[in-house]
Formats: C-alpha cells, sequence, structure tokens
C-alpha cells in the first residue's frame, strides 16, 4: 500500500479518534468518579431545599424572595476587578476584571445560573457595611437563630482576595449547622463592550467545569453522550475547588487545612456548579470564623505557577502536557522577540523543522524511492494479481532487496512522530490564556480562535495537495481519487479549528515543500533497482 496514503489514513484516524475522545469521552470525565455516594442528608438535585429552623439538613440556598426590607446593592472596586453584592443571601451577582484593554464579566448571567457565586441563605436579607472601596461587611440572622457575618475584601496584590465566615451562637443552646457555599454556575467570560451572544454563551458553557484538587486535579462536566447528567458529593480532601472554563478559574482556597468534600450538579442546560459543605456545631454564645481565599481571574500558565496553591494544575494541556508546557514557554519566548504571536508560531514552527530535519529528510528520501520502485511493485501486482498470497511474499521480497525494511511503510514513521507536536499545539492553543485575543496580521484578530475569512485553511489545503503532487506514488487509481480527496477533506476539518493552529499547519507544510525543492526529491530518481 502506498507510503502517503497509509500516513495520510493513520492521521486521519488518529485525530478522529482523539477528537472523539475529548468530546463524547473526556468531556464527561470530571473524575468519572469513584462514585462516591452522597450522605443520606444530602441534596439529591438542583433545587434548593427550605431550611427548617434548626438546620438538620444541607441546603445550597433558599430561592424565595421574601416581600419584606428592599434589597440593597454595594459595589467593592480594586485594581482590575469591580464586584457588585446584592443584599439577598449577600450572593455576588458580577465579578468584572479589566484584561486586554477591555472589561471582561465571568459571573454567567441570571438568567443561565441556578446560584450566584458565595450566596448564603437567599431568604435572609443581609445588612450591608462598606468598610472601604475594596471592603465590606454583610450581617444576618439565620433562620435558627445563629448569626452570619460575611467579609469579602478585595485585594489587588497578592493575587488572592479574602474571604470571612464569622458564625455567632447567641442563644443559650448548642446550634448546629449545615450547608453549601456555592461559588456559582461556571465561569463566563464576556466582553462588557459587546453585545451578549446566546452562541457564544453555548461556547463557553461547553468548555466550563466543575473541579478541585486533591491528590491530582479533579474535574466534572456534562457529556454529550455519557454523564449527560452530574449530582454527587465527593468526599475527598481538597486543597481548593472551584470552576473554570478554557480561560479563566474562579477558585476557592482554605486559609487553613483543607476542605471536605463538595457537592457538583451539571447538565446539558445549565453550566456546572460547585459548592462547598459547611457543617459546624456551635454551644452557646460561641463564635466561629472561616476565611478563605478567592481567587478569580485568568488561567495564565506562569502566573498559576507562581501564586502556588497548585492552581497552575487548573491549565489543562491534555494528554501530551510534557510537550504543550514547553511549546507554551518557547511561544512565549519567541514572542518577547516579536512582539506578536503569530510570527511566534512561525519561528518556533521553523525551530520545530530544524530538529525534525533527519526525519523529514529520511522520509522525503523514502518518498523518493517509493517512486522508483513503484512501476516494479505495478508489475508484481499485475502479474500476481489472482494470487494474493504469492503477491504479498514477492512484494516483501522486492522491498527487502531493495532495503525498504517494513513493507514500504518506514516512511510513515517520522511523519507519526510529529503527531504529538500537533496535538500538543491544538492544546496549547486552546488553552493558553497568553494567546487568547492575540493577533498576527490584517484579518487574523484573534490567533485562538478560527479564521473568519477561512484563508489559512485554504492555503493548507493548497499546500497540502501541492505536497502531494510532490511525493504521492500511486498505482490504484482508486488511491489516487482518495488522496486528490484528502486535502479537501482537511481544509473543511481545519477551517473551525484555532487560527495559530492551522498557521502552525500551513508553515509546517511549506516548509516541507521548500525542502523538497531543496533536496530535489520532487523529481523521480532514476537509479537502478533490484528486480
Amino acid at each position: 500500500m502506498n507510503k502517503n496514503l497509509n500516513l495520510i489514513i493513520a492521521a486521519v484516524f488518529m485525530m478522529g479518534f482523539l477528537m472523539f475522545w475529548e468530546t463524547f469521552v473526556m468531556s464527561r470525565y470530571g473524575s468519572r468518579p469513584t462514585k462516591t455516594v452522597a450522605s443520606r442528608t444530602a441534596p439529591s438535585t438542583l433545587e434548593p431545599a427550605t431550611p427548617p429552623p434548626v438546620m438538620s439538613r444541607p441546603s445550597l440556598s433558599e430561592t424565595r424572595t421574601p416581600a419584606i426590607e428592599k434589597e440593597t446593592l454595594t459595589i467593592l472596586e480594586a485594581d482590575k476587578t469591580k464586584v457588585s453584592i446584592l443584599s439577598r443571601g449577600a450572593r455576588v451577582a458580577s465579578w468584572q476584571i479589566h484584561e486586554k484593554n477591555h472589561w471582561t464579566e465571568l459571573v454567567v448571567p441570571e438568567k443561565h445560573r441556578q446560584f450566584s457565586p458565595l450566596e448564603t441563605f437567599r431568604e435572609v436579607n443581609f445588612s450591608a457595611e462598606k468598610i472601604s472601596e475594596n471592603h465590606a461587611v454583610f450581617i444576618g440572622l439565620l433562620p435558627n437563630g445563629l448569626s452570619l457575618k460575611k467579609e469579602i475584601q478585595l485585594l489587588a496584590t497578592p493575587p488572592f482576595h479574602s474571604i470571612s465566615l464569622i458564625f455567632s451562637n447567641p442563644t443559650q443552646n448548642s446550634q448546629s449547622l449545615q450547608m453549601f457555599i456555592p461559588l456559582g454556575n461556571g465561569v463566563d467570560k464576556h466582553d462588557v463592550n459587546l453585545a451578549y451572544d446566546e452562541k457564544n454563551q453555548s461556547a463557553v458553557q461547553a468548555e466550563t467545569r466543575a473541579l478541585g484538587l486533591a491528590a491530582r486535579i479533579k474535574s466534572w462536566k456534562p457529556g454529550f453522550v455519557f454523564s449527560r447528567n452530574i449530582d454527587l458529593i465527593d468526599n475527598d480532601t481538597f486543597q481548593w475547588v472551584g470552576l473554570d472554563n478554557h480561560h479563566f478559574l474562579s477558585a476557592l482556597i482554605p486559609v487553613e487545612g483543607l476542605i471536605t468534600g463538595l457537592k457538583v450538579v451539571a447538565d446539558r442546560i445549565h453550566p456546572p456548579l460547585v459548592a462547598v459543605p459547611i457543617n459546624i456545631e456551635l454551644g452557646a454564645g460561641e463564635t466561629r470564623q472561616l476565611r478563605f481565599h478567592y481567587y478569580s481571574g485568568p488561567k495564565s500558565y506562569d502566573d498559576l505557577k507562581k501564586f502556588g496553591k497548585g492552581l497552575d494544575q487548573a491549565v489543562d494541556f491534555g494528554f501530551f502536557g510534557v510537550i504543550a508546557k514547553i511549546l507554551l514557554k518557547s511561544l512565549n519566548f519567541f514572542r518577547a522577540l516579536t512582539g506578536n504571536y503569530g510570527w511566534a508560531i512561525i519561528l518556533l514552527t521553523f525551530c520545530i523543522q530544524l530538529l525534525v530535519f533527519p526525519l523529514t529528510r529520511k522520509n522525503l528520501q523514502h518518498s523518493a524511492k517509493m517512486r522508483e520502485l513503484q512501476p516494479h511493485i505495478k508489475k508484481l501486482q499485475e502479474q500476481y494479481k489472482s494470487d494474493p498470497k504469492r503477491l504479498q511474499v514477492e512484494t516483501f521480497n522486492f522491498y527487502k532487496k531493495n532495503g525498504m525494511k517494513f513493507m514500504g511503510m518506514e516512511g510513515c514513521f517520522p511523519m507519526l512522530l510529529q503527531i504529538p507536536v500537533f496535538f500538543a499545539f491544538y492544546s496549547t492553543l486552546n488553552v493558553a490564556y497568553e494567546l487568547r485575543g492575540a493577533p498576527w496580521i490584517f484579518w487574523i484578530k484573534d490567533l485562538g480562535v478560527y479564521d473568519p475569512y477561512f484563508v489559512l485553511p485554504i492555503i493548507m489545503g493548497a499546500g497540502m495537495f501541492l505536497q502531494q503532487k510532490m511525493t504521492a506514488v500511486v498505482a490504484d487509481p482508486a488511491q489516487a481519487k482518495v488522496m486528490m480527496f484528502m486535502p479537501i477533506m482537511f481544509t473543511i476539518m481545519f477551517h473551525k479549528l484555532p487560527a495559530g493552529l492551522v498557521l502552525y499547519w500551513c508553515v509546517n507544510s511549506l516548509t516541507t515543500i521548500s525542502l523538497q525543492l531543496l533536496l530535489g526529491v520532487h523529481k523521480s530518481p532514476s537509479p537502478e533497482t533490484t528486480a
């Protein structure tokens, strides 16, 4: 079988399988948990339960809004952060950060969320006291007589904000409290200067996860086929829990100790919800404080690594993560030299080509050798067309006599070794915050999204066609038709992939064509072969 056809078929199947895995299998992962069984007192659905006078079972919140006491709005501001907090449940209605020359909203729109970040007891209308521009205190009396004081303080540096919950028992009896603090439904990334786009909301929701760092990172999101609905309590211990999408993360980190367990609820309608359980026993007159760091911002890998707490593990580079991290560091290096990630991708592609040049040269020489042998292979096929077993033996012997050790397939392996680089590039461009909104030239305003005019995919397809014409060796007309169709197929497959990835593939293809011209292997060689 022709080497180029084998290569293309192998690449298509590998790409198809990995994309299927990402879309239909990994999208449901979370940790397809060693399924932790929820305790009897845990809520089993998204519907919040109304708490009894003494909180005998956990509830995420209360959705009823009493018709007493007008709700108030408190706005906090710090460097590059604006937060709006509503008094009922002391819940976050808006969390905006300034990034890349515009303000971005991280709280999912109200119609798409069931719970707001950090809300506690929405039936309670907390009194609000603004201490300073970036610091507020909310005080409320809970149904069972306990008092809750919630402090929210925004900090510019270090990057973590401060969340404090102070529970007091002013009664003469011991009291128990079981509740959840939700981090909300998902994380948004909407440019507040642009009109809201429901299609974009669906795309953001598709990449949103609930996650937490235990011994390893665990994540959950509904799948297209499996785990379409998730409702569980994981009783593991977590260093932090949060919500994220490809570019932003909201995480709750305990100042002391660990988070014991979390609740995850997700379906195909709402973004995933994650909530932290709170279980407290307070004696008469006793007060207890829970303190948390809160991060809500970009998933810049280098920054998260500097922040510590293992937050960098929220950046999912995929199966080829080791390669992807090297690629990201290299891209950042070349971007520092050129001032542009598009040129950085081009320079990095050239460097990769230099590294794999021995393999590329071997592959091109192999293609030339295959063209030389093809007329003889065709004769063997005609001679033994009625005896497939004999044809196989004669073909093997012929390849062996002419130095082709693996039935002409060894030329595939150098190219297959580059496939991990391709998928690592794909993961990097998908999740690297650094490339979010990064322009190149002219119409390419964002290398992290697809080319709006599909110019790069067309150039890529044309380059593949030219490269194929220069190196392909096809004896079977049916195979020739399939190979002619491959550039079209790949163009269709790539037309909605990130422009940066297509740019990499274009430069890779054009560089290979240049090497073919330079080495002269596109010409039909004429050395003698051993029949």
